[in-house]
């Protein structure tokens, strides 16, 4: 009987900590540059962002928007769009907008971010490849 217990015990646990895997997910997106732009989100109706948002540059990160800071996050099927403000909450610090994704995942791309190094990028209809997890 104590073996069974403990049995259920253990399945009860290993179910609650698996189940938190399948919990989350996100979207990255990279051009031929090497950059890329990504955050968290959840798998639940709507699909949260949950995380950050993150610029990297050739796997440098160059930019890191604290949700808190995300004003916007839209994800309609074949667009996705991000719009962060500084952290008065007054000016917009980047945008980004990737639309056109077709079965492939590939769409483009047009991010306006200032970076942490306080510059601006600027891309403009770039072809990225997205992957959803």
């Amino acid at each position: 009987m104590k073996q069974q217990k403990i049995s259920m015990v253990l399945a009860v646990l290993t179910a609650m900590v698996s189940s938190a895997a399948y919990a989350s997910g996100g979207f990255t997106c990279t051009d031929a540059t090497g950059l890329s732009v990504y955050g968290g989100t959840g798998r639940v109706v709507g699909n949260p962002l949950i995380s950050d948002v993150t610029v990297d540059y050739r796997g440098q990160t160059i930019a890191r928007y604290p949700k808190s800071q995300v004003m916007g996050y839209w994800n309609h099927g074949n667009e996705i769009r991000v719009l962060v403000s500084d952290a008065d909450m007054i000016d917009s610090v980047a945008e980004i907008r990737v639309s056109g994704l077709d079965g492939n995942d590939d769409g483009l791309m047009t991010l306006t971010a200032l970076t942490s190094y306080g510059k601006t990028i600027v891309r403009k209809n770039v072809k990225v490849s997205c992957m959803f997890e």
